[in-house]
């Protein structure tokens, strides 16, 4: 935005004129005394003044305003559009999360459930009440709750990360604004 600014006061200028000053000052150090190099000529000095003024430029200047403060303008258009975007990635993320902590809780229960079965099967298997392969179901489903349950609890992890970091980013992008 600074850089816009800018360009609209380089652009503006065009409106004033160009004025430029050159001094200079000279010595020859020579023995030769005749031609150039006489006494006359050995010290000197010059000073110009020159300045540009365009009187007409086809409006030309006021042009590279106009384009200069369109510019701008498009800048400003393009971060509301970055800081809306970013908010609504953060409203996602959430949501997100909080659609990861429900079903992380529910898989948390799912497990005790699956665990609990999975005990009932084995004490019934020692008082053979229940086949082999019902033990085996019942440790089957307790590892998918469990797989279930630790997935549930990676996507909530990576959530919150996600949301530190669209969050941390924007709030370094404000402190390096001026």
């Amino acid at each position: 935005m600074q850089i816009s600014d800018d360009q609209i006061t380089e652009a503006r200028s065009g409106y004033y004129p160009m004025i430029g000053f050159q001094a200079e000052a000279h010595t020859i150090t020579s023995d030769f005394n005749s031609g150039l190099t006489n006494t006359a000529n050995r010290d000197g000095w010059t000073i110009g003044i020159g300045m540009q003024w365009n009187l007409f430029d086809g409006f030309q200047t006021s042009g590279k305003v106009n384009h200069a403060k369109a510019q701008q303008r498009k800048l400003q258009s393009q971060q509301i559009l970055l800081e809306q975007g970013i908010a609504l990635q953060v409203k996602q993320q959430f949501l997100s999360i909080k659609s990861t902590s429900a079903q992380t809780k529910d898989s948390q229960e799912a497990v005790g459930y699956a665990s609990e079965n999975r005990q009932l099967h084995v004490r019934a298997y020692q008082d053979e009440l229940v086949e082999t392969k019902d033990v085996i179901e019942a440790q089957i489903v307790e590892t998918f709750a469990q797989g279930t349950y630790y997935r549930s609890r990676y996507a909530l992890a990576m959530g919150l990360l996600s949301l530190e970091y669209l969050i941390g980013q924007n709030v370094e992008a404000k402190t390096s604004m001026p």
